[in-house]
């Protein structure tokens, strides 16, 4: 069980991370800041939302196996 949320982690965090950067990117470019920091920012967005979906799906994983174990 957690392999396969890790796989599923895995594929679907960098679409989301790709979603949060044009839409960070987007927002942010209404603000006026030149495009080495829209990027910088958009960047860091898109690291933290893979991250948390890459931490989440691991995290849910684990506590299905612990609930759904063996038995």
């Amino acid at each position: 069980m957690p392999t396969m949320l890790l796989v599923v982690g895995v594929v679907f965090g960098p679409i989301a991370a790709a979603m949060a950067f044009a839409i960070t990117y987007e927002e942010w470019s209404h603000h006026g800041l030149s495009p080495p920091e829209l990027i910088k920012r958009s960047l860091h967005m898109a690291l933290v939302t893979l991250a948390f979906f890459v931490v989440l799906s691991v995290a849910v994983g684990v506590l299905m196996s612990f609930a759904f174990g063996p038995q």
